[in-house]
């Protein structure tokens, strides 16, 4: 099996009953945690077919400003619920992505037990 592919698949393990990743066709980027930097932000790396690739994306906390879907487990986002976007200038192409912190949380929890 292709690793990029394993590793993303590490998400599902942490994910609440009755709630499943998207497959990778479905377009869902490769996303690893690199390094918690502040209670509320995390260096990702991110790749994806349509945005492409970052290796070192800055990611913070904040409230939904709007509802949506979360690019790791495909849960839906209510506006207001805690997520992680990315935060960079010039505007990255993955600028509209949410992340719920939940399922971020869960990925950390399953690529480094003491990242959180």
């Amino acid at each position: 099996m292709d690793k990029d592919l394993t590793e993303n698949r590490v998400l599902e393990m942490a994910l609440p009953d009755g709630i499943q990743a998207p497959a990778i066709s479905d377009g869902v980027p490769i996303v690893r945690v690199i390094d918690r930097v502040d209670a509320k932000t995390v260096l990702l790396s991110w790749s994806d077919a349509l945005s492409g690739r970052y290796g070192e994306q800055t990611w913070k906390m904040s409230d939904a400003k709007r509802s949506g879907r979360c690019v790791l487990s495909g849960r839906w986002i209510v506006r207001g619920e805690p997520v992680y976007r990315p935060q960079a200038r010039p505007r990255p192409r993955n600028a509209e992505a949410m992340i719920s912190a939940a399922s971020l949380e869960a990925l950390a929890r399953c690529e480094s037990p003491t990242f959180l």
